[in-house]
């Protein structure tokens, strides 16, 4: 086994040499990019900081379910944090629905297996959304951060035969309406992607430079990380090109109205995705996420996510005492809960 890891990290060692070497050959060309594929065409520009002042706004949910034989519960919270600033100084801080409001328990009868991950997934952004909205209506920021993409997923999306598609098309609707309200409203819309293994941006270069083995090998965030130096960016790309997915033809017009690009704003940390409408600046999004993430060199990231990322955190101690009150009030022997993957008797714990 040690022979084989070591195989491993050689191999790393090497790929991340010719990826260092693709990023110098990016940088020496000045790659540009027609308005087929991106709604400009430099491909990196730098980002001037500056100190933001104005009011800041996210939302965040935090869900967990628990399968039984004859129900599927699930417990969400979400949370919207709005930040006043001022030249970059916090000087107000309040919270929709509040600082830490009551989880809401979702129950669902006979969910089909294979439907159980969709029903997740669509529920948490039906409630992120539904927070979204909520902010932005009374609150009135002047950026609205998500955390997260701001299109669904192709795996969010349930088959033909699942009886989740009326519950799929609420969640599309309210995408459209986020949109609808972020446009009326002068609202800077912005989906934040921390963590991502998206190609798009690798996918242009394979058709810049040819096919190789850095490229097929390689995503966006790791060849990025390697191409972009501090408070610079992309351009911004279009969401899709080509045939579009399913998903993106279900928003209708609002497929082609959605940019992404990455930024890195520190030189210590990788860059992040940033999603956004195609009638707001790329550079005016780029400069408010960056002057939001300069609060710590190893995790560039906005303190208005992270605080609405707490807030929204379910404690375990919360998803116990609702278990238990399930328990207790409908009767485990009446309605059999327990999987028996859950409760295995003669599996002993292994230390």
């Amino acid at each position: 086994m040690i022979e084989r890891l070591k195989d491993y990290v050689d191999n790393l060692k090497s790929l991340e040499s010719e990826r260092r070497a693709f990023a110098a050959k990016v940088r020496e060309s000045a790659v540009t990019l027609s308005l087929e594929d991106a709604f400009e065409g430099t491909l990196v520009s730098e980002v001037p900081y500056a100190q933001f002042t104005g009011r800041v706004a996210a939302a965040d949910a935090s869900f967990h379910m628990r399968e039984y034989n004859s129900i599927d519960m699930l417990l969400v919270r979400t949370v919207g944090a709005v930040f006043d600033y001022e030249k970059g100084k916090l000087v107000k801080t309040s919270y929709v629905p509040g600082t830490r409001p009551e989880p809401l328990v979702e129950i669902t009868y006979s969910l089909e297996m294979h439907d159980v991950n969709w029903f997740k997934s669509l529920f948490r952004l039906n409630s992120e959304l539904g927070a979204t909205l909520k902010v932005m209506e009374s609150q009135k920021p002047s950026v609205m951060l998500v955390d997260g993409a701001l299109a669904p997923l192709l795996s969010d999306k349930p088959s033909g035969d699942s009886s989740l598609g009326p519950m799929y098309q609420d969640v599309i609707a309210k995408f459209k309406r986020v949109y609808e309200t972020a446009e009326k409203s002068g609202i800077m819309l912005i989906g934040v992607i921390k963590d991502t293994r998206a190609r798009r941006f690798m996918d242009l270069m394979m058709r810049k430079f040819g096919s190789s083995q850095v490229i097929s090998y390689t995503n966006d965030v790791s060849m990025l990380n390697h191409i972009l130096g501090e408070n610079e960016r992309t351009c911004s790309l279009h969401y899709s090109s080509g045939t579009k997915p399913s998903v993106m033809k279900d928003l209708g017009e609002w497929a082609d109205k959605l940019g992404i690009m990455y930024l890195r704003a520190s030189a210590m940390d990788t860059p992040i995705r940033l999603e956004h409408l195609s009638s707001q600046s790329p550079a005016k999004v780029a400069e408010a996420v960056l002057s939001l993430s300069k609060i710590n060199e190893t995790y560039a990231y906005p303190a208005v996510l992270i605080e609405a990322d707490l807030r929204a955190l379910l404690d375990m101690g919360e998803v116990e005492h609702t278990i238990r009150s399930l328990y207790f009030n409908a009767g485990v022997q009446d309605i059999n809960l327990d999987l028996r993957r859950n409760n295995r008797p003669f599996r002993q714990n292994q230390k």
